[in-house]
């Protein structure tokens, strides 16, 4: 029973979690352009994994009512968003459920976490370790247009 979860406990832990990093990503989310996303993307047994996606919206001929991603730059936000990922380790656990998996114990093993950039131009998705984007060190992104920027948490237990 110690493993049962409440019904509305991940819709809890994501309201949680969004509120959460409202309040560290205020100064970017005043930029009405930018919107905040959390979602699960993990829900097995008593694992719940959410990502915490920063995206810049605009008006335009976009796919989806009306609305199109606009380009931003790394070094646009990493000011803001690297004391943000510092706080938010600390809170939560950063990981990577990507090519992640169940050991033989049934212990969900994760690999080391990682922070995704989607870059516009090439259409691809570039992780860069959660280390070495916390060490500020200027990234082969820095001044490349991405249109979101994301990582994965648990709930440190």
């Amino acid at each position: 029973m110690k493993h049962l979860r409440r019904f509305n406990e991940s819709i809890d832990d994501k309201n949680d979690l969004y509120e959460f990093c409202e309040g560290y990503l205020a100064y970017l989310l005043d930029d009405s352009s930018f919107e905040l996303d959390v979602f699960n993307t993990v829900d097995v047994d008593i694992i719940i994994s959410m990502a915490i996606c920063l995206t810049r919206y605009g008006e335009g001929k976009g796919r989806y009512l009306k609305t199109r991603q606009i380009e931003f730059t790394w070094s646009e936000i990493k000011d803001y968003y690297i004391p943000f990922l510092h706080i938010l380790n600390k809170e939560y656990k950063i990981v990577s459920t990507t090519g992640s998996e169940f050991d033989k114990t049934d212990k969900y093993i994760y690999l080391p976490p990682v922070v995704h950039f989607f870059d516009s131009v090439n259409n691809v998705d570039l992780e860069f370790s959660l280390e070495k984007v916390l060490s500020g060190v200027s990234l082969s992104i820095d001044k490349l247009p991405i249109v979101e920027v994301y990582v994965e948490v648990i709930k440190n237990i």
